[in-house]
């Protein structure tokens, strides 16, 4: 794909005409990140640089390059800087390309033809590739049978004792309406969204939840008596609606987390080892067997399911909150941690042939196809093979 980017870029630069299936790829481009958005306004805005390398008419080519690097960010171990690093290499080169020498323009190629071998390598690791999650689901009801949600599955799901469930734009909705549903015993649904999914959920008080993939949420079709109570497993992120003589109760692991009305998130994979309460609005308690601790907006609530302490730390809100608003945000994570997060996405297995020290930091679309996600970290020593629904992981 970049070899065919930085053509098309070389293009825009000396005002060429482009196809419309170059404009296509051009805009599937752009609309990966917001630093391929940025590296193309740049190349578009590249009158300025051209203009100041002019100068340097009379240098090396070695020389010459080593001025363009000085420009460009220094590589790190990280994916901000793999999409911010070799786009803005080509685009650079190829702006000079407009201006320079012969020495300079095979410079430039003689590089770009080693970097589009190397992500040749990449591809052949690669050509099993998976698709990034969706919204689905599936509703267990109270006598057991088991419904599927997606985008076909429109409309009223089912009607019992005054309560209303409706699928639509991949929110299921749950709808009480007079006394009746009020004065039956209690009815308990599940929600689960599978590896590979999410969804979101209305419930009957009109509280939001939204389900990240691998999670689940047990709730009563109608909140009867003085308490709303429910239970998750994985992550979910809850905007509540405010009700002073009925407290939200979310019952998690053995912990319970108690509000009024409030934004705040929860993740709690077996696969972690800490259970995360993340506050954005209002007040929260988190009580692990008598032990409770009020966490504020901005605070994270960290317990570790081993013991009874309940610590509280200032929350990295962009980070906890990044999967509802469709993004992955790693900050200097371990790639454990990271593949954490992209086994339940993309719904694979990993194998791990080594395990790079490196920390990795940056930000990527969660809509992404999971190649493209592996090959920003092929920057470092970790490389990546895609085969049957596993990822390897090899040093």
């Amino acid at each position: 794909m970049y070899e065919e980017i930085v053509r098309i870029l070389y293009e825009l630069v000396n005002r060429q005409a482009i196809s419309d299936e170059d404009k296509r790829k051009l805009e599937e481009w752009i609309s990966l990140s917001a630093h391929n958005r940025r590296l193309y306004e740049e190349v578009l805005d590249a009158e300025a640089f051209r203009q100041e390398v002019k100068t340097s008419l009379d240098l090396d080519s070695k020389q010459l390059w080593k001025k363009i690097s000085k420009r460009l960010p220094r590589k790190k171990n990280n994916l901000i800087a793999f999409f911010r690093d070799r786009p803005l290499r080509y685009a650079v080169a190829a702006a000079v390309l407009l201006i320079f020498s012969t020495g300079v323009y095979f410079l430039f190629f003689n590089k770009a033809a080693k970097e589009i071998a190397s992500v040749e390598k990449i591809e052949k690791r690669m050509n099993n590739d998976v698709e990034p999650g969706t919204d689905k689901a599936v509703l267990t009801v109270a006598d057991g049978s088991t419904i599927i949600l997606d985008n076909s599955k429109k409309g009223i799901i089912t009607e019992q004792n005054g309560t209303t469930v409706t699928n639509e734009e991949m929110q299921l909705k749950y709808d009480v309406s007079g006394p009746k549903a009020l004065n039956q015993p209690l009815s308990y649904h599940t929600l689960t969204t599978p590896r590979g999914g999410q969804y979101q959920l209305l419930l009957p008080d009109g509280s939001k939840v939204f389900l990240n993939a691998a999670s689940s949420i047990h709730f009563p079709t109608a909140f009867i008596g003085d308490e709303r109570n429910v239970e998750i497993t994985g992550e979910a992120y809850f905007e509540v609606a405010k009700d002073s003589k009925k407290p939200f109760k979310v019952n998690v692991k053995g912990m319970q987390i108690e509000v009024l009305g409030t934004h705040f998130n929860i993740n709690a994979y077996d696969d972690e080892q800490i259970i995360r309460t993340t506050l954005f609005e209002g007040i929260v308690k988190v009580s692990k067997n008598g032990n409770n601790k009020m966490i504020k907006p901005g605070q994270q609530a960290q317990v570790d399911p081993g013991n009874e302490n309940v610590r509280i730390t200032t929350a990295d809100a962009e980070q906890t909150i990044a999967w509802k608003e469709g993004f992955f945000v790693f900050k200097n994570n371990d790639i454990e941690t990271i593949m954490r997060q992209l086994a339940r996405w993309y719904d694979v297995d990993v194998v791990y042939k080594g395990r790079p020290a490196e920390k990795f930091s940056g930000r990527i679309n969660r809509n992404t196809k999971l190649s493209e996600v592996l090959k920003a970290f092929e920057e470092s020593s970790v490389h990546f093979k895609i085969q049957n629904k596993s990822i390897t992981v090899m040093p």
